[in-house]
């Protein structure tokens, strides 16, 4: 009989390609990182938030600088109109105080 060959020893592990400082190291990184974005993500909800929010004033001022513009324009037209009519009474005055001179000038 042959003698047993004792079995064979497993394969050395290779050596760690970083050591435990530098994976504590790169875990501290990652989780500053990640809190960081946390952070900014929050930052850019609130931001766009605040867009919406001026949107929304925009748009009501918007809609009041519309209804000024229509009102601004009916007043417009009435002082035209109060203008014109304003004027054909002058005119229709002085009309009428040339008769009345007429008139006293032939009654007199």
């Amino acid at each position: 009989k042959q003698a047993e060959e004792p079995p064979p020893k497993p394969p050395t592990p290779p050596p760690p390609l970083i050591t435990e400082d530098e994976l504590e190291t790169l875990n501290s990184t990652v989780r500053f990182q990640k809190a960081r974005i946390l952070a900014l993500t929050e930052e850019i909800d609130q931001v766009q938030q605040e867009a919406a929010d001026h949107a929304a004033k925009v748009g009501d001022l918007q809609a009041e600088i519309g209804k000024v513009q229509g009102e601004l324009a009916k007043s417009q037209k009435a002082v035209t109109q109060a203008e014109a009519t304003a004027e054909r009474e002058k005119k229709t005055s002085g009309l009428k105080d040339a008769k009345i001179k007429e008139l006293e000038l032939t009654v007199s």
